[in-house]
């Protein structure tokens, strides 16, 4: 019997493909749970719509991302910290801190999305990694002055 998956499936795949399961299966399993309804010709066409749309999304997502990467790789952040005798910092750069200078300068960053080893918490040019998907991963410099 031929079905197409409306739920993704770890076994049969993504949402929208066609499949050719044994009639048992699709109806004990599929068809009752919600994860496939038969391959009708409106529901072919429905799924390959759906697929279309999807991949439209996907390339506008990656152009996107491209964007953004061509903008932020070897940007510059300049940020200051009070620092005490012998160079100790009060307090640190931390994601959270990056996310915050980059949403000033007009970029929507998610803080789960920053690569960073420790808080920054030292003079001088620091690196910091941001993934954004697709395989984009900007490297950006943050440098710490004395306030």
């Amino acid at each position: 019997m031929k079905v197409v998956l409306i739920k993704d499936d770890k076994k049969l795949g993504k949402a929208g493909t066609i499949k050719e399961v044994s009639d048992g299966y699709a109806r004990n399993f599929l068809l009752k749970n919600g994860i496939a309804v038969i391959a009708t010709p409106q529901a072919m066409a429905q799924a390959q719509k759906k697929k279309e749309l999807d991949l439209k999304k996907t390339e506008t997502e990656k152009s996107k991302a491209e964007e953004t990467f061509n903008k932020l790789n070897k940007f510059k952040i300049k940020t200051a910290l009070k620092f005490g005798e012998g160079d100790t910092a009060f307090g640190s750069v931390s994601e959270q801190d990056i996310v915050n200078m980059l949403k000033d300068r007009g970029f929507d960053i998610d803080i789960k999305n920053i690569i960073l080893d420790s808080h920054i918490k030292t003079l001088g040019e620091h690196k910091a990694k941001i993934k954004l998907g697709y395989g984009f991963e900007p490297e950006i410099s943050i440098i710490v002055e004395k306030e």
